[in-house]
C-alpha cells in the first residue's frame, strides 16, 4: 500500500438518509467535497429522505447500502441478515439505476459472518464505526473512520476500540490524535497527520445529530478547512475500495517476486526501522537495541504493554512500507510473555517472515 499511502486522501461519510442530509448536501457542494450517503430503504428511529430526494442525491454524490431496515446485522439470523443486506442493495440499485458497491453496518454492528454476507453480495468495501484510524485497511470489508463528528471522553474512546479490538486506534488515540475530546479538534488531528504523512482522513456523522447539536457552524468550518488543504484528494468511500482492490493487485504481483532470503532481510530491516523511530520515545533507560536476540517483551524485557501496543502499529507500517502489504502482527495473542512472537526481535521477525510468505502463496 506505500505508494497510495503517500497520497492524503479524505473520504466523508454520512450514515441513515435523513432529511437533514439535504443541507449537509448543501455545504458538500458549496466547498466541492464528495461524500458517500449511506441510506436504507425504512428506520423505525427516524425519518429518511423521500425516493425523489433520494434519486436526485445520487446524481451528485454516492450513496452506500445500509440495509433494508437499519437493523443491526450482528445478532440477526444469517437468512434475515443476508435479506436486509442484498434486498437493501437491490432496492437502492432498482431506484438509482446504478451499482450500489459500498456498505455500511448499521450502528457499526459486525462479525465475520456478517462482512462475509457483505462481500457474497457484491460490494467492493464495507465501513465500519472503528474509531482514531487513518489508513487503508487489511480487509476492505473492515474499513474504519478517523473520527465521529460527536464528542467522546477518553474513556468512551479507550472502552468502545478495545471492545471492537481495535487495538491500533486505542494507542491512536494517544499518540495521533492527542486524547483529543472536540469532534472538530479530533478530526483537526487526523487532517494534521495525512497532510503530513499520507493516509486517510475519514470524517463520518449523522446529519440529524448535527441538527441536534448545533453544530452546523462546526461542521462548516471543517469542510472549510478540508478544501483550503491542498494536499487533500477529496473521494468516496467507493473510490477507496476500488483504489484498494486496485493496490491489492499489484501487492501481490510484487510480494511473488520476492525470495525467502529477501524477504527476511527486508523483515529484519522493517523492524530496525520500527525501533529506531520506538527510541525516539522511549525514555533512555527503556531503549531497545536493534539486535535479532534483544527482548522486548516479557521477562527482561524493556518494552511493558503499553510501549508495545506503540510499537506494534509502528511495525506494521514499515512492513506496509516495505513489502506493500499489511501483515496483521496481533492475529495470534502478542501479548503472551514467554512464547509471544514478540518476546526477541528474531522470534518477531520469524512470525513476519511468515506472514510475508503467506501473502505470497495467497496472491500466486
Amino acid at each position: 500500500m506505500l505508494e497510495i499511502m503517500n497520497q492524503s486522501f479524505v473520504t466523508i461519510s454520512i450514515d441513515d438518509g435523513h432529511p437533514t442530509d439535504l443541507r449537509a448536501r448543501d455545504l458538500l457542494e458549496k466547498y466541492g467535497l464528495k461524500a458517500t450517503f449511506y441510506v436504507p430503504a425504512r428506520n423505525q428511529e427516524r425519518a429518511v429522505m423521500s425516493q425523489a430526494e433520494l434519486r436526485s442525491l445520487g446524481t451528485r454524490f454516492e450513496i452506500g447500502g445500509h440495509t433494508l431496515n437499519h437493523v443491526p446485522l450482528k445478532m440477526l439470523p444469517k437468512r434475515q441478515a443476508w435479506a436486509e443486506i442484498n434486498d437493501g442493495k437491490k432496492w437502492l440499485e432498482d431506484l438509482l439505476g446504478i451499482p450500489v458497491l459500498s456498505f455500511c453496518y448499521p450502528r457499526g454492528k459486525f462479525n465475520a459472518a456478517t462482512a462475509a454476507l457483505v462481500e457474497e453480495a457484491g460490494f467492493l468495501g464495507a465501513r465500519t464505526c472503528l474509531f482514531n484510524l487513518n489508513t487503508f485497511p487489511r480487509n476492505p470489508f473492515l474499513w474504519g473512520v478517523s473520527t465521529h463528528a460527536s464528542s467522546h471522553s477518553p474513556f468512551i474512546q479507550v472502552r468502545h476500540a478495545l471492545l471492537e479490538g481495535n487495538l491500533t486506534g486505542a494507542v491512536n488515540f494517544f499518540r495521533i490524535f492527542k486524547a483529543s475530546r472536540d469532534w472538530e479538534s479530533h478530526f483537526s488531528r487526523s487532517l494534521e497527520y495525512v497532510a503530513r504523512k499520507g493516509g486517510i482522513a475519514h470524517l463520518y456523522f449523522h446529519s440529524w445529530e448535527i441538527d441536534n447539536f448545533r453544530h452546523w457552524e462546526k461542521l462548516e468550518r471543517v469542510f472549510r478547512h478540508i478544501s483550503a488543504g491542498r494536499k487533500f484528494i477529496s473521494t468516496t468511500n467507493g473510490e477507496l475500495y476500488r483504489l484498494w482492490n486496485l493496490n491489492l493487485a499489484t501487492a501481490r504481483r510484487r510480494v511473488m517476486t520476492l525470495n525467502c532470503s529477501s524477504c527476511r532481510d527486508g523483515v529484519y530491516n522493517a523492524i530496525y526501522a520500527a525501533i529506531t523511530e520506538l527510541n525516539l520515545q522511549l525514555p533512555k533507560e527503556k531503549r531497545i537495541q536493534p539486535r535479532p536476540d534483544t527482548v522486548l517483551f516479557g521477562n527482561e524485557g524493556k518494552l511493558d504493554s503499553l510501549w508495545l501496543a506503540n510499537f506494534i502499529v509502528m511495525a506494521e507500517q514499515k512492513l506496509d512500507d516495505a513489502f506493500g502489504i499489511q501483515v496483521d502482527l496481533t492475529r495470534d495473542d502478542p501479548f503472551s510473555t514467554e512464547n509471544g512472537h514478540f518476546r526477541t526481535v528474531e522470534s518477531l521477525a520469524r512470525y513476519a517472515s511468515a506472514e510475508v510468505e503467506n501473502e505470497n502463496k495467497n496472491g500466486e
